[in-house]
């Protein structure tokens, strides 16, 4: 996937000045950069959709929260910033950026030692289930 949003994001970039008034007419021709710039996020998007079921997946519903709040916060902070000077590019580049929050957040999330991932290998760290074993083990030795 990750491979084919890579590729597509190239043909779509490079082709956008061909590619946008074909499908929408010329009246829509000014929008090619800001299709451009957003076809850049498209391996990101691929990417992200995987990257994002993992950590909600491995119990990382915290993590995904955290995530998603920086991702929140850098879209209304780039588009602040950015669309006023920018215009629709302005608005495209605050998305890919936010698109590279939520691949750099979820990869932390993924690789950061001691994560809940571990579960996933049978390795519970519940401790307060290992340490009620613990206690009943302890009565039964009595």
């Amino acid at each position: 996937m990750l491979a084919a949003g890579g590729a597509l994001a190239v043909v779509c970039a490079a082709g956008a000045d061909l590619i946008v008034p074909l499908l929408y007419g010329e009246t829509y021709a000014y929008a090619a950069p800001a299709f451009a710039v957003l076809s850049l996020a498209l391996p990101l998007y691929f990417l992200n959709y995987a990257l994002t079921h993992q950590v909600i997946g491995w119990d990382g519903q915290r993590a995904y929260l955290a995530i998603v709040a920086a991702a929140l916060a850098t879209s209304v902070i780039g588009n602040f910033l950015l669309v006023p000077e920018r215009g629709l590019v302005g608005a495209a580049m605050a998305t890919l950026i936010t698109e590279l929050v939520v691949t750099v957040g979820c990869v932390l999330a993924l690789v950061r030692p001691g994560t809940s991932h571990d579960r996933s290998h049978g390795r519970s760290h519940d401790r307060s289930h290992e340490r009620s074993r613990d206690r009943s083990h302890a009565s039964s030795v009595s």
